[in-house]
């Protein structure tokens, strides 16, 4: 991203406490779209529709339980909305904007006819309604009654990457063209400020799926606008886990090698290869009796807490976050012996070779 910094730099105490609500990521709150991923990656880098067992991404969520193509890609549940913001049947040739069912979000649909929301367009985001800003752009839109509504904003960081298709691999774009037409390759702008800083902000790459903060808001870049509010936060800690209720998801507090001490989390954390990584959540899941595993991408980026850094997490809820990579359980498309994984330190959603030595946070589905 032109401007944008090259950032992407075992037993558990079971003791029961009262539950502590705590801080959730800016725009987190919404329920979490899954990656559009439902091949998984052997060792010899081939790709295989057979996931039983593996551990990996495409073994588990609504991209496998709800995968009907006819709203959206494996999992991913769109509606057309016309310009006066009525709803169209899918077949529609024209639309305007995109609700997304899982999130509660409305999405502005980009054009390719050089007027107001032409896909070619790019932007500062200083936020102040100067020239060739977002801001500016924002208003516009809303002067213009986009789909009948007046409240377009630029996302944040977590509702644009919640978008992302993982299965997509270049020259195909990281979203579900068939929804979303147009789409620039590149950078798109988050309403999302760096940790500590006024001048840089974050942004999503539909070229290749990354998240990262440290992009210059002097730099041009594509928009997407959004409307719709987002969810109160919904994580809540308690004992060696942490809730999310929205999202359904429980987490470990504690990174894999450390545990639990009722305050916080001793022990040195482990690293592991990716494939070590699924087996030992495997091993983990067998030895407690719970659905322990890898979380996906997106599921291990919601725990990201942009307004902090070194680490970029919440550490009242997840205490003694190593400031290093974790592991998911997504596999890079295109790319066969890369995955994708988060890094705690600032924040950044990138990728590594499986063979590299990476740390863990288990996940599972809240009984």
């Amino acid at each position: 991203m032109s401007g944008m910094k090259n950032l992407l730099l075992p037993a558990l105490a079971w003791a029961l406490v009262a539950p502590v609500s705590v801080a959730r990521a800016e725009g987190a709150g919404h329920k979490l779209n899954d990656t559009g991923v439902t091949l998984c990656r052997a060792a010899d880098g081939q790709d295989s529709a057979d996931c039983a067992g593996s551990g990996q991404d495409g073994e588990f969520g609504r991209d496998v339980q709800h995968n009907r193509p006819r709203d959206g890609r494996a999992g991913f549940a769109y509606i057309k909305i016309g310009p006066t913001g009525a709803e169209l049947p899918a077949q529609a040739a024209e639309w305007s904007c995109v609700k997304d069912k899982v999130s509660g979000l409305v999405w502005e649909v980009k054009t390719g006819d050089g007027q107001l929301r032409d896909q070619n367009s790019t932007y500062t985001n200083y936020g102040d309604g100067r020239a060739f800003d977002a801001s500016t752009f924002a208003a516009a839109v809303n002067a213009q009654g986009l789909c009948g509504a007046s409240d377009w904003r630029l996302p944040t960081y977590l509702e644009l990457h919640g978008l992302a298709n993982y299965a997509a691999a270049p020259p195909q774009r990281t979203i579900d063209s068939n929804w979303f037409p147009y789409t620039r390759a590149g950078w798109y702008w988050s309403s999302t400020g760096v940790a500590g800083g006024t001048t840089e902000a974050w942004g999503a790459n539909f070229n290749r799926g990354d998240l990262a903060g440290g992009g210059s808001r002097g730099g041009r870049l594509a928009v997407r606008l959004v409307r719709g509010d987002s969810v109160p936060p919904r994580l809540v800690a308690k004992g060696p886990v942490v809730l999310d209720k929205q999202a359904g998801l429980t987490w470990r507090r504690c990174s894999e090698g450390q545990a639990w001490n009722g305050a916080g989390c001793d022990g040195t954390v482990a690293a592991y290869d990716w494939h070590q990584a699924l087996a030992h959540a495997q091993a983990e899941a067998a030895a407690t009796g719970e659905a322990w595993r890898l979380p996906n991408a997106k599921e291990l980026a919601s725990i990201i807490d942009a307004s902090r850094d070194r680490p970029a997490i919440d550490v009242s809820a997840f205490p003694d976050t190593a400031q290093t990579r974790y592991w998911s359980s997504t596999p890079l498309a295109g790319r066969p012996l890369e995955a994708w994984l988060s890094e705690f330190g600032f924040g950044n959603v990138d990728s590594r070779e499986r063979s590299t030595a990476q740390t863990l946070r288990l996940v599972r589905d809240t009984r």
